[in-house]
């Protein structure tokens, strides 16, 4: 993605730039910032990888990552300075749920087991 920043922005400034050239249109500031752009996203993968590599727990850094829906929506409001929308909102709040439940997973798991006995009959052996 940086090599094909740079071929635009390399476009932008030759003398006989192709007019078939979808991107010959971008203004001088677009260009600059594709660069920009290419650069964090090659920083952006490289902090994931990282993280991976480091924690051995690709889940949880896919779930740390699904955060970054609820902070956008945040981010947005702010920018924007109006509340979000009713959909976005709800497929916030679903992303918040499930993000929070594979964090509890486990607990989710065991208390479900215990109901599942309870309902079914069973006697808790663990006590």
């Amino acid at each position: 993605s940086f090599l094909l920043s740079l071929v635009v922005f390399l476009f932008m400034f030759l003398s006989d730039r192709l007019e078939a050239f979808p991107l010959s249109t971008l203004s001088l500031q677009a260009a600059l910032l594709l660069p920009v752009s290419a650069v964090m996203t090659m920083i952006a993968y490289w902090t994931i990888t990282l993280a991976v590599s480091v924690t051995r727990h690709p889940t949880l850094i896919s779930m740390l990552r699904s955060t970054e829906i609820l902070i956008s929506l945040g981010t947005e409001s702010l920018w924007w300075h109006q509340l979000p929308g009713t959909i976005s909102l709800l497929g916030s709040l679903l992303v918040a749920v499930c993000v929070l439940s594979m964090a509890a997973h486990d607990k989710i798991v065991t208390a479900s087991k215990e109901a599942w006995k309870k309902f079914s009959g069973e006697k808790n052996e663990e006590s």
